[in-house]
């Protein structure tokens, strides 16, 4: 039983807004690090690379919640600035967030973006039939502008019927603009 991707849904979550501080608002990385703080910086689209602090617990719920394909909004207070998370480097050991890279947007920019698929619903092939369900993708790449940017497709796996059932990607229909 192969999946490919028929009926989905496009979640778009409204924009999250991360408070920033400047790098120099602490003397040493520790000890931001220490106080609750984890370094970042902000960067592309005619931007200039800025090194920030943002919360630890704010950017991990952000993170969890949100995802890497979904519109961040970076807020130094002397400039507020659309960004995308574009990578996370965690501690091997404790697996706490050590830095991040956002990568600034232009809204009128495209963006090519991997979104997370999120597999719902049960298929009557694996309940009833003793098949074996194969997610060929965890994702799939998009191009939009960025207030299109969905932050997950849902794909109804309740579709695959039969053993020969598939999902193809070909059988999406994407919002317009994406």
């Amino acid at each position: 039983l192969d999946l490919c991707f028929p009926c989905f849904c496009v979640i778009i979550c409204p924009m999250i807004t991360l408070l920033a501080t400047k790098r120099d608002a602490f003397p040493s990385v520790e000890e931001a690090r220490k106080a609750g703080s984890i370094p970042a910086v902000f960067y592309g689209s005619h931007k200039t690379t800025t090194p920030i602090f943002i919360s630890r617990a704010l950017f991990e719920k952000t993170l969890k919640e949100a995802g890497e394909s979904t519109l961040i909004t970076i807020d130094t207070g002397a400039e507020k600035v659309s960004a995308l998370i574009h990578d996370v480097q965690f501690d091997p050991v404790t697996d706490r967030v050590l830095h991040v890279d956002f990568y600034a947007v232009d809204a009128n920019e495209k963006v090519e973006v991997g979104v997370h698929l999120e597999f719902v619903g049960v298929s009557e092939a694996v309940k009833s039939l003793g098949g074996t369900l194969v997610k060929v993708a965890h994702e799939l790449e998009v191009e939009c502008l960025p207030k299109d940017l969905p932050s997950e497709i849902v794909v109804d796996i309740s579709k695959l019927s039969t053993l020969d059932s598939v999902i193809t990607v070909a059988d999406l229909t994407l919002p317009s603009g994406v």
